[in-house]
């Protein structure tokens, strides 16, 4: 199996009051660590795909699809809370226009999760009907100003 490794550019973010804090992971088989530097990294078990940080700045969300879940780190105390529990091997993520919402696109499985930000749970599945190729499954997510979500899908060797 070839080694897959995710670099990921550091999102630089303002934190009120001239603050600014950078927020960015690396990835390999077996070793990750989100970095909320400066002053180091946060290690984490599995594996890391895709991140976003809500509005306020103050929580970044990574998908771990090694462990289908989402990781949550609050930036100013470089601490991970309990992660979300997701469908399997999560990969893309994005917010509802409100930001109450996640949305998660489960690439081992055939939806994409819908988790309650404040409640830090999954609250609904939206089923992904399958396109032109066999057996594909959703990549990523993005929601639009409009509230409308674009799900991308990936199949086999591809």
């Amino acid at each position: 199996m070839a080694k897959r490794h995710f670099r990921v550019p550091l999102a630089l973010l303002g934190l009120g009051a001239g603050a600014v804090a950078l927020a960015g992971f690396w990835s390999s088989p077996g070793r990750a660590a989100v970095a909320a530097g400066p002053g180091g990294h946060v290690p984490v078990d599995g594996y890391l795909n895709e991140m976003v940080i809500d509005a306020a700045g103050e929580r970044a969300y990574i998908t771990n699809p090694a462990r289908n879940r989402v990781e949550v780190l609050v930036l100013a105390t470089k601490t991970l809370e309990s992660p979300i529990e997701v469908g399997s091997q999560p990969l893309g993520l994005d917010f509802s226009v409100d930001g109450r919402l996640l949305y998660v696109a489960n690439s081992g499985a055939d939806y994409v999760s819908v988790v309650d930000v404040g409640a830090r749970r999954e609250v609904r599945r939206i089923d992904i009907p399958g396109g032109y190729f066999e057996n594909e499954t959703p990549y990523s997510v993005a929601v639009a100003a409009n509230g409308q979500a674009l799900v991308t899908t990936t199949f086999p060797g591809s």
